[in-house]
C-alpha cells in the first residue's frame, strides 16, 4: 500500500509539514532485521525519502534524528517502493551525519561503481570482438580470449546487485567458445554479450536516477542545516544584544527595556522548542530553558526596580541572569566558530579517508588553514564579553579542543615520504573537536 503525505519543496522550519506513518528502521547490526515502527510522527524534508523524527513514542528513535530511505535495504528484507510500511529507513543521528552518509553513497556511486561499470562494458565489448576471430582459431587464441574474460570475472566477483549478477554469469558464459552441446560455436559470443551489457546499461541507468535523487536529498539537507544555522545565528546576535546594551546598563535601565526582553525572552523560547533536527535542536531546546529561567528573574528585577532598590536589581542581573545569557551566547557561537567549519570540513573528509586520490594540494593547504583559523578562533578574546573563550565556565573545553586540532594538523601535513597525509586519523581528531562542547 503505497502511502499518501502532502508535497513538500523544500522543507519550512517555521511552518513543517508533520504526518505520521508506519515504516521499517535498519537495525545497525548486520543479520538482524529491520524494526517495524507503526504511527511515528516525522516532519517532512524529502517526501516519502527523508524525514526527521517529531516524536518517536515508545520507540528507541530520538527527537530531532534524521531518517533516510534505503531502497537496497528495503528489497533485501522483503520490501518493496510500492508498500511504504515496508520501506526500510537508516537512522542518523544528526543533520550532519546525515549529509555525509548522502554525500559518500553519491561518491560511491559516482566515482567508484559508476566508472567501474563503463570498464566492465568495454571489456564485454572486447570480448564480443575477440570473438569474432575465434571461428578458426588456433587453441592459443581460444585461451587468450577465456583469460580475457577470466580477468574481468575475477574483478567483479563479489557483486551482489541483481544486474550485475546477471552480467556477470553472461560473462563467463562469453568466455566459453564452446556451446551447451560442445561444439565449437564462438558465434553466439556477441549475443551473450550484447545480453549482458543491457543489464549493466539498466544498472548505469539506476544509478544515474539515484544519483539525481542523492543530490537533490543533499541539496535540501544542507538548505535545513542552513536555515537551523541561520536561526542559531540569530539566537546568538539577541543575547549578545543583551550582554551590550539593555542588562549591561547597570541601574539606569528602565523597567520598559526590561519588561520588553521579558516578552522577548517567552516568545523566544516558545520559538526555538519548535525547531526539530539535531544537534541544533539540543542547543535550542537547552536555550529555550534558559530563556524561560532569564524571563522569570527579569521579572525580579523588574519588581526590584519598582520598588526603587536598583541595587539588589544589580546584583541579581549579575549573579543569575548574566551567567545564563553567557552560557547562550557561548554555546551558540561556540557552534558558529568551532562546530560547523568542522562538520563542513568531515563531509570531504569522510570522502578522502576512503579516496586518497581524490584531494589536491591546494585543497590539503585550504584545510590547514582553516583549521588554524579555528584554533586561533578559540584563543583569542571575545570581542562581546571581553574575555577568554572558558572564563566563568565550570566546563573548559578550549584547552581538549586545541591539542585535537593540532594532532589533525599533523596527521594532515605529515609528509608523503612518511605514509602521508594520514586522512583517516585526521577524520577521527575532527569527529573529537566536532563532539566536544
Amino acid at each position: 500500500m503505497t502511502h499518501i503525505e502532502p508535497r513538500v519543496g523544500f522543507a519550512d522550519l517555521r511552518s513543517p509539514v508533520i504526518i505520521t506513518r508506519d515504516l521499517r528502521v535498519a537495525s545497525g547490526n548486520k543479520g538482524v532485521e529491520p524494526v517495524h515502527v507503526t504511527a511515528l510522527k516525522v516532519v517532512v524534508v524529502v517526501n516519502r525519502c527523508v524525514y526527521i523524527v517529531a516524536d518517536p513514542g515508545d520507540t528507541n528513535l530520538k527527537v530531532g534524528e534524521v531518517l533516510m530511505r534505503n531502497l537496497d535495504y528495503t528489497r533485501k528484507y522483503g520490501g518493496s517502493r510500492g508498500d511504504s510500511a515496508t520501506e526500510v529507513f537508516v537512522r542518523y543521528d544528526n543533520i550532519n551525519n546525515a549529509i555525509r552518509g548522502n554525500e559518500n553513497a553519491l561518491f560511491q556511486l559516482n566515482q567508484n561503481e559508476l566508472p567501474a561499470l563503463n570498464s566492465w562494458r568495454l571489456s564485454l565489448r572486447e570480448l564480443m570482438r575477440s570473438s569474432w576471430t575465434l571461428g578458426d582459431a588456433a587453441q592459443g587464441e581460444i585461451e587468450t580470449h577465456a583469460l580475457l574474460a577470466e580477468d574481468v570475472v575475477d574483478e567483479h566477483s563479489g557483486v551482489r546487485n541483481p544486474e550485475k549478477v546477471i552480467a556477470l554469469a553472461k560473462t563467463i558464459q562469453a568466455s566459453i567458445a564452446r556451446d551447451r552441446r560442445g561444439q565449437h560455436n564462438p558465434g553466439r559470443i556477441p549475443l551473450i554479450v550484447l545480453s549482458g551489457d543491457r543489464r549493466l546499461n539498466e544498472r548505469v541507468t539506476s544509478i544515474l536516477s539515484m544519483s539525481y535523487r542523492l543530490m537533490w536529498r543533499g541539496l535540501t539537507l544542507r538548505k535545513y542545516r542552513n536555515h537551523m544555522r541561520d536561526i542559531t545565528t540569530e539566537l546568538e546576535d539577541s543575547v549578545a544584544h543583551l550582554l551590550t546594551t539593555t542588562l549591561a546598563a547597570g541601574p539606569a535601565r528602565s523597567t520598559h527595556s526590561i519588561r520588553r526582553e521579558i516578552g522577548c525572552m517567552v516568545s523566544g523560547a516558545e520559538t526555538i522548542r519548535t525547531y526539530l533536527g539535531r544537534p541544533f535542536s539540543n542547543l535550542l531546546a537547552h536555550s529555550a530553558n534558559d530563556l524561560d529561567a532569564i524571563a522569570v528573574h527579569l521579572h525580579q528585577v523588574d519588581s526590584l526596580v519598582v520598588g526603587g532598590r536598583a541595587d539588589a536589581a544589580e546584583e541579581l542581573i549579575q549573579q543569575l541572569v548574566l551567567p545564563l545569557v553567557r552560557i547562550i551566547y557561548r554555546a551558540c557561537k561556540h557552534q558558529r566558530i568551532h562546530q560547523w567549519p568542522i562538520e563542513d570540513m568531515m563531509i570531504r573528509t569522510s570522502i578522502v579517508k576512503r579516496n586518497p586520490n581524490d584531494v589536491r594540494g591546494s585543497e590539503l593547504r585550504g584545510w590547514e588553514l582553516e583549521l588554524m583559523g579555528v584554533r586561533r578562533s578559540l584563543k583569542e578574546l571575545d570581542p562581546i564579553t571581553g574575555e577568554e573563550w572558558d572564563k566563568r565556565f565550570v566546563q573548559n573545553i578550549v584547552a581538549g579542543v586545541v591539542t585535537n586540532l593540532n594532532i589533525a594538523i599533523r596527521h594532515l601535513t605529515k609528509p608523503t615520504s612518511e605514509g602521508g597525509p594520514n586522512f583517516h586519523g585526521m577524520h577521527e581528531r575532527l569527529k573529537i573537536v566536532s563532539s566536544t562542547s
